[in-house]
């Protein structure tokens, strides 16, 4: 769930086989659904709340710079990462992290506004299970479940 900084009802949330809503009135009501399918992570950018991401499967997103008036597809790529694929957005920096295939996960650089990325790979191997930026002290972290060890 991504919750906006300055509205007091809006936010948006990913729900696995029920897509990724925005939502915006107070107590249970309606929403409206940015992507189908199968929903997963979402973020506001926290200090430009007019962009906002959902994601689906692999590395699929939607990005809206008008503060999810509309919405734009951006594939990264259809078939590396995860199904439910981990990202985190730094709202400081406008990266993306998002993970990727065995051993590495991109840096999304643009987010914004456009789809230049980069790769990089973990020291240690492994699939990339969880992911998170620490903005206090400008750290990306993750977790690694050792490939040998997906089932």
């Amino acid at each position: 769930m991504a919750i906006h900084p300055t509205l007091t009802n809006y936010f948006l949330a990913g729900a696995q086989d029920n897509g990724s809503h925005q939502f915006s009135n107070v107590g249970l009501s309606t929403s409206v659904e940015v992507m189908g399918g199968d929903g997963a992570y979402v973020a506001i950018d926290q200090n430009e709340p007019q962009f906002q991401f959902v994601s689906y499967i692999f590395n699929q997103y939607r990005r809206s710079t008008n503060s999810g008036a509309t919405w734009t597809t951006t594939n990264l790529n259809t078939t590396s990462g995860q199904f439910i694929n981990p990202f985190d957005y730094d709202n400081t920096s406008n990266i993306m992290y998002c993970a990727d295939n065995a051993a590495s996960y991109r840096r999304w650089t643009k987010p914004q506004t456009a789809r230049q990325v980069l790769w990089s790979c973990f020291k240690h191997g492994g699939q990339c299970n969880s992911l998170w930026v620490c903005r206090r002290l400008q750290l990306i972290r993750y977790i690694l479940v050792p490939t040998a060890a997906r089932l």
